[in-house]
């Protein structure tokens, strides 16, 4: 079971019911095995769960029926794979176009993205109109491997992947290339490990999904193939991939809820793409944010009705344009240049290898006195 640190009992709160509403649903739609109870369903569909990103996580059966493009709507995203035959791979690679056409976002992993058994690789439509990143059919291969060359450091799908690795990486030749789109990752001798498409509805894995808490020769769960993957779905689906680690206890404010940080981007500094966002504050109150290398935890500070979240020097965006008003929506926004980061003493560039913590500061009325408070704290480890 993987852990994360440990945090003091003032740091622990569910996310789960606030966020619940706007995490994608996802199918697993997967010929993997004549079983849908075998492990190679289940250990996928389980640490997508685990993940907290999703809402439902749903297995499909493609062995003994074609699901209809009616079954697939429901869904914000479609994972699939195969160990065995589609029952019919030309009627599912025409439903998975029709799904993509309406909208849909569909991840594709080894072994359909790699063989050239009849039915174990998608076809029909999905062929015919290019649907398809890596070419197809052109092979697989095996062996161990690992993370290798990531082409395109700052993407989604690589946010939090730091390592993989496989004692039998199935993967595509390296003969295999990109019909469209572009190759963000490798395996360690060159093999596509992460292709997007031209538009982000796509994304072609050449990894099998299942991890070794499935079976021993698969990619090892020490590491971050998990993440990987549920990246990728949240991607192709529209989604955020979300930065940054949430610490700290925020009081409720006058909405009755408290105040939540997040951001989206790349916790690569270099590529100086991160976004800010603070909800569930009340409508049509200013705010700004907050920064500092140190994190605290300090009650009612100068008489406001939250938990300060930072502590040691403490720099504040309040720029022009910077300070906003959360408008109808209970919410600011600010992408931020992390090559000026505020601090007391001016500003600085945030460098790789450091560790810098947010929060947000807002005006707010509790029982009917004017106060203000703050939302949770959000911990960034930039690479």
């Amino acid at each position: 079971m993987k852990t994360g640190r440990f945090l003091p009992a003032f740091a622990c709160m569910s996310l789960a019911a606030s966020a619940a509403a706007q995490n994608p649903d996802v199918a697993i739609v997967a010929a993997a095995s004549g079983d849908l109870a075998n492990c190679r369903y289940t250990d996928v569909q389980s640490y997508l769960n685990a993940d907290g990103r999703f809402g439902n996580v749903d297995i499909i059966d493609c062995i003994t029926q074609t699901p209809t493009l009616g079954d697939l709507t429901p869904y914000d995203a479609i994972l699939t794979w195969t160990n065995v035959s589609y029952i019919d791979a030309v009627a599912l690679g025409d439903v998975f176009a029709d799904y993509v056409d309406a909208g849909g976002a569909v991840v594709v992993g080894v072994f359909a993205t790699t063989t050239t058994t009849v039915n174990r690789s998608l076809d029909g439509r999905w062929i015919t109109g290019g649907y398809e990143v890596i070419e197809p059919r052109l092979g697989n291969m095996s062996g161990f491997a690992q993370l290798g060359t990531v082409l395109q450091p700052g993407h989604p799908t690589m946010v939090g992947v730091n390592s993989l690795s496989a004692t039998s990486a199935f993967r595509p030749t390296l003969a295999a290339t990109t019909l469209q789109g572009s190759v963000v990752s490798e395996w360690d001798d060159g093999a596509i490990l992460v292709a997007v498409g031209a538009t982000n509805k796509r994304v072609d894995l050449g990894l099998y999904p299942p991890s070794n808490n499935c079976s021993g020769s698969f990619w090892d769960f020490a590491g971050d193939g998990d993440t990987l993957i549920a990246n990728s779905l949240v991607f192709a689906a529209g989604g955020s991939v979300g930065v940054g680690t949430n610490y700290c206890m925020a009081n409720d404010n006058s909405t009755g809820n408290p105040a939540m940080m997040s951001a989206s981007g790349s916790p690569v500094a270099s590529v100086n793409d991160l976004t800010l966002v603070a909800t569930d504050l009340p409508n049509n109150a200013f705010g700004f944010f907050l920064t500092s290398q140190a994190q605290g935890f300090t009650p009612n500070p100068g008489g406001s009705s939250g938990n300060l979240c930072l502590s040691g020097s403490i720099g504040r965006y309040v720029g022009p344009g910077q300070i906003q008003n959360s408008g109808l929506v209970g919410e600011i926004e600010l992408t931020v240049d992390l090559t000026m980061h505020p601090q007391p003493m001016g500003f600085v560039s945030i460098m790789s290898g450091e560790t810098w913590n947010f929060t947000a500061w807002f005006r707010d009325s509790m029982g009917g006195s004017a106060t203000s408070n703050f939302a949770d704290g959000l911990e960034i480890d930039f690479l």
